[in-house]
């Protein structure tokens, strides 16, 4: 998919879905807390491609995860939403993640959300492992 092209966006039931699976297979409570904030999650790639011209597709998905996490709009796995959401949203795009140990890219995903490495740190990593 040439990188001008109109990305492929994730909508809030996917996103919903996602957090669904990962928390009830951890036994823990689903529970969307917050509509308005996932939305406004959802926008942030959004707005980066439309008004700051950002075309990079790990770019926009570590802005998609950054969003999820922070937005804390779940009751439990906001990081792991948004991380699990990031990658959706590189295969939708044409990325291949077969090769992403999603354990150890988990925890630089983690670190970022929790703002102990800057986003590059995930952009980097998600580029090394990441095939477009």
């Amino acid at each position: 998919m040439p990188a001008d092209s109109l990305p492929l966006w994730l909508i809030a039931e996917e996103v919903i879905e996602i957090n669904r699976v990962l928390v009830v297979a951890q036994d823990e409570p689903h529970l969307v807390l917050s509509l308005d904030g996932l939305e406004g999650a959802l926008g942030r790639p959004l707005n980066a491609w439309l008004y700051d011209g950002e075309v990079d597709r790990i770019v926009l998905a570590v802005l998609l995860a950054a969003g999820i996490a922070q937005s804390h709009c779940f009751q439990q796995g906001n990081k792991r939403t948004g991380f699990f959401a990031a990658l959706l949203f590189i295969e939708m795009n044409g990325g291949d993640c077969g090769a992403v140990d999603t354990e150890a890219l988990g925890k630089i995903c983690e670190v970022v959300m929790l703002g102990d490495a800057p986003a590059d740190a995930l952009i980097s990593a998600l580029r090394s492992k990441v095939e477009f």
